[in-house]
Order: structure tokens, then sequence, then C-alpha cells
């Protein structure tokens, strides 16, 4: 008897989802590949969303695939469609109209959803926005167009790039934190300062420590809002960025382990076997720190989509790529990577700030291994990223922390004036005593990565493996088979070198 072509459903049409069915389509031009998404749009580019809420990009470029990419590439894409359940025994999912889809191999990219602001008079007026899809930016576009003042709430991200946005479009702009700086997990008082100083020089009136009390509405519009300080701040316009709530209902009558995602091996395969997670909502098995982790940006989602569509059609890759988010904030550059605070608040740090300069470093340690860090700054700051992300593979250990961020900063203090090619690595290669081997990761020795049948603890066992972990191949190559990559923000979406292998059962003689 024939084998019968495999069928992969994937939830979810962002970047995560997207990229992990054009990879299966390369891999497997013989399957069937159905995108399934409550979108009523095709891919279009999260990241261009705020230079396109500035009006600093059209609408045209914010959009990545069309209708025909996706019948070209023989992907069935079905827009406006909520799946309701999944039933892991008879791999099938239901969608909220009663249609049922059966799979051999799941991919759930569901992502998340803005929180709303909960506060008296904030529900029904008009004027209050998230800012998460593109609906959403075209609204908020049209309604800043009536407006005169504006307020922002929140300390994410979303809510500095809503600052941001309102400011350049015109609106006197108030940005009101809950907690005491922005990012207040991730960064400390020097670089809430700097933060506040920068804003502050943009004309932004900053408001800490306090939130939103009550709404003040005419004719069933937003005219201000009082904070919890008893502050009276006039707003035609608010926008929210509180943190999204991850799209796992679909799961509830299934035994994939929940957290505060989906939990993953590092194949980025469920508890279950033949259903895959990727992007926001993925909760993975993070091999370069030794612990599960989420990071919902733009760049892992798409290199997560690729990586669990190569494990879909059964390649056995691991995922071991750093995390990286890279901004602007307002004329400054802030690019975060690795593990943080916001995910484990138990990490070690050393800073150097300087707010004359308005330069700022932030490194996060797990014992005596680098694990993340924070940087804001100019293009010269930014400088030795590359090298802290390829410390953070290599696993050496750091045993002189601040002379680590200042290597970085001064690096011809370290190697002198003659002899490095790379002064930046060279200097980093002074301060950990060993050369950086970026060919290759080394996994923590609690991993025991040793893939045999267990379920019991991290990381899982990638379903059907023969019980040996030889050297997995990461595909460092390429540009997301062409997604690219929005100029306005420096989000890395390409990998350089050649392949990286993980020796998965190396040990290193320490934690």
């Amino acid at each position: 008897m024939a084998k019968q072509d495999a069928t992969y459903i994937i939830i979810g049409n962002g970047v995560a989802g997207t990229t992990a069915a054009e990879t299966i389509r390369k891999q497997d031009p013989n399957g069937t590949v159905v995108l399934i998404t409550n979108e009523p749009h095709t891919l279009y580019n999260r990241v261009a969303l705020p230079p396109y809420l500035r009006l600093e990009t059209p609408r045209e470029k914010v959009f990545i695939r069309n209708l025909e990419w996706h019948e070209r590439n023989g992907i069935q894409l079905l827009l406006e469609t909520h799946v309701s359940s999944v039933n892991h025994e008879e791999r099938t999912v239901t969608t909220a109209d009663g249609r049922e889809f059966r799979y051999d191999k799941l991919l759930v990219a569901t992502g998340g959803r803005p929180n709303r602001l909960k506060a008296p008079g904030a529900e029904g007026v008009q004027g209050i926005f998230n800012f998460q899809y593109l609906d959403d930016a075209d609204a908020i576009s049209e309604h800043i167009r009536r407006s005169r003042c504006a307020v922002a709430v929140g300390g994410s991200f979303i809510a500095y790039e809503l600052t941001e946005a309102f400011n350049a479009r015109g609106l006197h702009t108030t940005w009101l934190i809950r907690g005491p700086r922005f990012l207040r997990r991730i960064i400390d008082d020097a670089g809430g300062e700097l933060v506040d100083l920068v804003a502050r020089s943009h004309g932004v009136e900053t408001v800490y420590g306090e939130e939103v009390a009550e709404v003040l509405r005419k004719d069933g519009a937003v005219k201000g809002v009082v904070t919890t300080g008893g502050k009276h701040l006039d707003a035609d316009l608010v926008g929210c960025g509180l943190g999204l709530t991850y799209n796992l209902e679909l799961l509830a009558n299934t035994p994939v382990e929940v957290n505060r995602g989906v939990v993953t091996n590092e194949y980025l395969e469920t508890t279950v076997p033949g259903i895959f997670a990727a992007g926001d909502v993925a909760e993975y098995y993070d091999v370069t720190i030794g612990r599960h982790n989420i990071m919902g940006t733009w760049s892992s989602a798409a290199s997560q989509g690729r990586t669990a569509g190569m494990n879909m059609v059964g390649a056995g890759v691991q995922y071991a790529n750093v995390p990286l988010y890279t901004s602007m904030l307002f004329d400054l550059k802030l690019s975060a990577f690795g593990l943080t605070p916001e995910s484990e608040p138990k990490l070690e740090s050393v800073t150097k700030a300087d707010l004359a300069s308005r330069r700022y470093r932030r490194l996060f340690f797990l014992e005596n291994r680098l694990v993340g860090g924070i940087i804001i700054g100019d293009n010269q700051e930014m400088k030795g990223r590359s090298k802290l992300m390829e410390l953070i593979k290599s696993g050496c250990p750091v045993d002189d922390r601040e002379a680590l961020l200042v290597a970085l900063r001064d690096p011809l203090d370290h190697v002198g004036e003659q002899g490095a090619r790379e002064p930046v690595q060279a200097a980093v290669e002074a301060v950990v005593g060993r050369p950086l081997d970026p060919d290759h990761v080394l996994l923590p020795d609690q991993a025991h990565v040793r893939v045999q049948a267990a379920a019991q603890g991290p990381p899982r066992a990638l379903h059907g493996d023969d019980g040996v972990l030889a050297e997995r191949h990461l595909d460092a190559g390429g540009d997301l088979h062409g997604l690219p990559a929005d100029p306005a923000h420096a989000i890395t979406t390409r990998r350089r070198g050649p392949r990286r292998r993980c020796l998965g059962a190396r040990p290193r003689g320490r934690s």
C-alpha cells in the first residue's frame, strides 16, 4: 500500500505560522498544508506597524504575503476562521462554524490578544485602543487625525511605541506607567532615569507609580483619565500596552502541558506527540540557558516557525537561538537579548550607565554564565552585541563581570592598539580567558540532553527519536525564505557563519 501524504495543520498565520507553512512546503512538496487564522489579512510585518502609525511606512509596504503567494505554494489559507478545539486522540481540529480538519502534525502558533483597559468608564467608550493588529493601527491612525492630546498607558514596548507615535504625529502626549519606570523588570533605576530623560527631551510628559482610576467621557467619547494619584490628564485618545493573554483555550481538553505558554522541548514539540508550538505562545526549552523561556519577538517567532516546520517533517532540529529584540527609543536604539528578569527574576546583573552621553548597558548572569542583557544608546553603543550573544551560546564562565562591561565599550584597553582584527571579540576573549567558538553551542549540564524515552523533566524527548543525540545541525544560513526585514527596526532575521553544532553530550564541568 502506498504511503499516504501527510496533512499539516497550522493555527495562526503570523510570521511563525507562515514561515512554518513555507518550510513544510519546501521540505514536503506532496503534503497538504492548511493555514488557519482568525485574522482578515494575509501575513503582514508587525514590526512595521509602529513606523506605519507614524506615517513613515506606506500601507502596501506592511504586507509580506498575498493570496496569490499562498495559492502558488499550495498552502490552503483560511482567513477569519477561529479554531475552537483540538481533539488529540482523533487528530482533528474543529472551527467555531463547525468544520473539522484532520491532521498528522499540528502547529499551534496562535500568539496572544492584548489586555484591555479595565477602569470605570472604559467600557464601550470611543477612543481607547490596543495596538496589536493592522486593523488597530488603521483605527488609531484615523483617530489621531481628529485628536489634540493623548495618553499612552503601560510600561511595555507597545506602550512606548504608542507614545512615540502620538508624539511624532503632533499630539500632546502623556506616558502613564504603573511601575517606577519603563520595562521595570529589565532595566534598573539608572536605565529608567535615562529613558525618562530622553522621553522628556522629546516633549513627552511622564507619570510613574500611577494607573488609570477612571476614564472621563463626553457623548460616548473619551475626554481624559483620572489617575490613582488624583491627576486629571486630558486625552482625546488613549492607547494601551498592558501585556498579552495567550490564546490557549483551544487546548483546554487536551493533555498538552500549559504553563505561562505552551510548554515544548528543544524541538518545539509539546508533551503530546505530533503537536508543536511556535511564536509568542511557545514556552520552549532554551538550550542556551538550560531552562524554559518565552520570547515574543518577530525574529524569534520567524526562526521558531522554521524550526517547527522542519521538525514537523521529521528533521530533528534543535532550536538554539539567542532571543533578540531591537527597537528605536526616540532618537536612540534599544536592544534586549537572551534571558532577562522578565522571565527569570532571580538573575544577577551588572550595570554601566552614562546619562551625559545617553548610554546604558545591563548584563544578566545565571551563576557564572552570561545569559542576557539590554543596551540603550547610539550605533556605537550597539557594537559588541553579537559577541555577547556568542558568549551566551558558548557557555563560557565569566569571572569578572564588570570587566566585561568595560571591555565592550573600550576594547582596545584590553587588547592594545595592535594586532586584533576584531578588537571587541579579542576584548571579550581576554575577559573570559578563552577563545569564543561561534560554531558550537555547549548545552548546560543540567539539561541532560540525551534524547531518551523519558517525559521526565526538561528537555522533553523528541517523540520517535532513537534515544541517541548526535550532532544536531542548525541551518545558519538564509533570510527566512525571503521574508523581508523592516529597515525601520533593526530586527535580526539572519544568522551568519557556518552551521553550528549542538554538542548535547559534551560536559562542561560546571553548571
